[in-house]
């Protein structure tokens, strides 16, 4: 049997109001570090917008 780890993710928004220690650009690397970290073979996420994506999959090319 192979065993696959599994990761969901809460991106959230990165709208104009959102607080700035709450904002994508600090957020990041921060959730780079945690993808990387954990080594998911599948990762679901929620609220994720086209510029997030391709700036995870430039962070994360083995994604």
């Amino acid at each position: 049997m192979t065993c696959l780890k599994v990761m969901t993710f809460n991106l959230k928004n990165d709208l104009f109001f959102t607080r700035k220690n709450l904002r994508w650009d600090t957020r990041r690397q921060y959730v780079r570090n945690l993808i990387a970290s954990t080594s998911p073979d599948i990762i679901g996420v929620q609220e994720l917008s086209d510029l997030m994506r391709e700036q995870l999959q430039a962070l994360l090319p083995q994604y």
